[in-house]
């Protein structure tokens, strides 16, 4: 049930579904610390970053410390009483301890920004509420470490001197922040400012690409089981995940929960679940249970009945009568690639069974028992039962003490994700228990603490480390650009006017993504030219073993080079190819990753006009593409990280390097007439590109989209999930109706 997309349309999102940075901060009085064992921390390079405001003005405080053994580590040290008075010290641990100090004070009662930088091979640096305060090169910068390590905020062990005063978002990033200043006084820019966030507020680091390892908001989100208890800090850099599950855990245990007094009438209890394990074969396996709920004469359980190869089963046994209901939907024990929601409703009065599976209602059984049949019943939600648990991802696990109708399970499925909004679950008043199983719940070092967004019954796992919350493709996420365009591999491709991208130092840089639809043995497809026949082209590897791989090629026909760039492309995959000239060399990258350096005949020239085949010849591409970018400068190592972004194509005009030259996002900021017009977003005018034989059905999912079922695709999104209600669509408005031109300000 969706509605026809029409591309002439703007969507504009609602911004009420942002990431939240901390209102609250964690104070410390030289007597506590918070301990975090094995944090991340980079064998390259790294920056960790934390806001203080000491209270204190004597003596010699432990802001944090990353422990490397018996010898000592990583510290940032308030060392009161120095020149310059109160200022920050960085000890580094090479072998013997080396130490440096920033040349900002740090004042008393007053929030202050701090970053310590390591950059590999090149230095550390701190800073100081934006501005470089100190670097030191010396020392031995280059030796190995664990990559993860002890850390310890508010240090106080083993002599004391733990810092007195207010913390506030702690953040390790596994690289060094790009900033351009040189030296001490300068103020920083980059990453590092956008961190810094000038002051006024505090920045969100989740904006940052790639966003932080870790990152501890020290008040938000912290939890304390008492009023004199320890608080417990969870990592605020983890989103969209779920749980991995393995055989012999357990999410939670509620002792004397099934029972009549909790479920007077019935229940309705629902989970998504996704295969995990690949399992033995059919007989062999045995059956993965969900949920149980037993006692000494009756038990409920939901299972997957591998050996039965029927999909899933509820079971229901009271008074020593079980009763089953299978469901609509099959998950063959196979099949790890889907995700199912599992609703079982219990109608008491009317005496009614049924399983549902993704909105679709399965064997519906009508003689089910309409007593209890006994007291009360202990709960185990993915219970050790002789070792039939587990070995599955999961995601929102609820329990109503009503029986909700079809319709209300339907609405539940929502389209293929869990609903986020309490107000839009059906018989809201009626739930128990909902168990998100996401990176809010909080781990201890040994289990979670299952958080209740319902009710009070939390939960605590056994058996589930913090390795097992991992990412998920559940619920809709896409990059800043959802869209891509279809090419047809035939006739269709895009043009602009011919343009030079290189600079007067014969540098350049280019960037797409590109998922390929297939190969052809010994024909190139041209991702760009123009008309001096040079640009970038891939075609099947020479190994006829995988006919799903291609190679990428830099070709340049008037000197006749055709250069084998070491980067193989996957058919149906999204792969962010990054290729930067430098005179007489060219670098090419897959997904931020270097395939190595090339020589290459000197260019004076780099003429590019076409995108999607080879100007004046028909070597068209076979798959999708977006975010097309150029630059007339050669980007950095980091810089291409950005890019890439972890998959998700982000924002080219506040990314972390210059703006580019020309930026065709293909599929966003784009409008269908008769043909597409791209919009060019870079710093040139002029260069929007139209297609040539294509359709408006060519618009598809872009990078880095995916979701359970949200509708037909990411321009279709349906039901409870960001970004997909209170939005505005234009009507008769083309892409280029959009123009910098604003009212003032009053």
């Amino acid at each position: 049930m969706s509605t026809e997309f029409f591309n002439d349309q703007w969507r504009i999102p609602t911004n009420s579904n942002q990431n939240k940075v901390s209102n609250y901060s964690m104070l410390g009085d030289s007597t506590n610390q918070i301990d975090v064992a094995n944090a991340p921390l980079s064998s390259e390079s790294w920056t960790i970053s934390v806001w203080l405001k000491p209270r204190i003005t004597t003596g010699t405080k432990i802001i944090w410390d990353m422990e490397y053994g018996v010898a000592g580590g990583f510290k940032l040290i308030h060392q009161y009483g120095t020149a310059p008075s109160t200022a920050v010290w960085f000890l580094y641990y090479a072998p013997n301890f080396a130490n440096f100090g920033s040349q900002i004070a740090i004042t008393p009662n007053n929030w202050h920004h701090v970053i310590v930088r390591y950059n590999k091979g090149v230095d550390y640096r701190i800073y100081i509420d934006g501005v470089l305060s100190g670097i030191q090169t010396g020392g031995t910068v280059n030796y190995t470490w664990p990559t993860t390590r002890n850390l310890n905020i508010f240090k106080i062990k083993p002599n004391g001197g733990g810092f007195d005063g207010s913390l506030n978002q702690f953040c390790i990033f596994n690289y060094a922040l790009s900033d351009a200043s040189t030296t001490v006084g300068d103020t920083a820019t980059s990453q590092v400012a956008s961190l810094w966030g000038g002051g006024t507020e505090v920045a969100n680091p989740m904006a940052l690409s790639p966003a932080p390892v870790a990152m501890y908001n020290l008040g938000n989100q912290s939890v304390s089981t008492g009023p004199t208890a320890d608080y417990l800090v969870p990592n605020n850099s983890l989103s969209d995940y779920v749980f991995a599950i393995p055989r012999n855990a357990t999410v939670s245990t509620l002792n004397n929960f099934f029972n009549s007094t909790n479920f007077p009438d019935g229940f309705t209890a629902s989970v998504w679940v996704k295969n995990w394990a690949i399992l033995p074969g059919i007989g062999t396996a045995p059956q993965n249970h969900f949920f149980n709920g037993a006692n000494a004469t009756n038990r409920f359980e939901l299972y997957n009945s591998y050996s039965r190869d029927n999909g899933f089963r509820v079971w229901l046994n009271v008074d020593s009568l079980p009763l089953y209901s299978d469901s609509a939907n099959s998950l063959h024990w196979s099949d790890n690639t889907k995700w199912v929601n599992l609703v079982v409703t219990w109608d008491r009065a009317n005496s009614t069974l049924v399983l549902y599976s993704n909105g679709q209602a399965g064997t519906i059984n009508t003689n089910a028992p309409n007593s209890w049949g006994g007291s009360n019943v202990n709960t185990t939600i993915f219970g050790n039962i002789a070792n039939q648990a587990g070995d599955v991802l999961t995601s929102n696990y609820q329990m109503w003490n009503v029986a909700l109708s079809s319709a209300e399970v339907e609405t539940l499925y929502n389209y293929g994700s869990p609903l986020q909004t309490l107000a839009n679950i059906p018989q809201n008043s009626n739930l128990n228990i909902w168990y998100k199983l996401n990176s809010s719940d909080v781990f201890n070092g040994t289990n979670w603490t299952i958080k209740d967004y319902a009710g009070s019954n939390d939960g605590t796992s056994f058996g589930i480390t913090s390795a097992n919350l991992i990412v998920s493709n559940l619920q809709h996420t896409s990059g800043f650009s959802p869209y891509a365009l279809n090419l047809d591999g035939l006739t269709s491709s895009l043009s602009f006017t011919e343009t030079d991208f290189l600079n007067a130092s014969g540098q350049s840089t280019l960037s797409f993504w590109v998922k390929p639809g297939s190969f052809v043995s010994g024909l190139y497809s041209y991702l760009i030219s123009g008309s001096l026949k040079t640009g970038i082209a891939y075609s099947q590897t020479a190994n006829a073993t995988f006919p799903t791989q291609g190679i990428l090629y830099y070709f340049n026909q008037n000197t006749g080079e055709v250069i084998t760039l070491d980067i193989v492309l996957s058919a149906n995959e999204w792969n962010n190819i990054v290729v930067k000239f430098d005179g007489t060399n060219l670098t090419a990258y897959k997904n931020g990753v270097s395939g190595g350096t090339k020589t290459i005949t000197s260019i004076s020239e780099l003429k590019l006009n076409t995108i999607g085949n080879l100007v004046g010849d028909t070597y068209r591409v076979n798959g999708d593409i977006s975010n097309f970018s150029v630059w007339n400068t050669g980007l950095t190592q980091g810089e291409i990280i950005d890019v890439y972004n972890q998959g998700r194509p982000s924002n080219l005009n506040t990314f972390s390097g210059t703006k580019p030259t020309a930026w065709w996002q293909l599929g966003s900021n784009s409008s269908f007439n008769t043909d597409w017009t791209c919009l060019n977003e870079g710093s040139l005018t002029g260069l929007n590109a139209v297609s040539d034989n294509m359709t408006n059905d060519d618009i598809v999912n872009g990078v880095g989209y995916s979701a359970n079922g949200l509708g037909d695709s990411s321009i279709e999104i349906k039901g409870d999930s960001p970004y997909s209600t209170s939005n505005g669509l234009s009507e008769n408005m083309s892409v280029l109706a959009r123009v910098k031109d604003t009212p003032p300000t009053v």
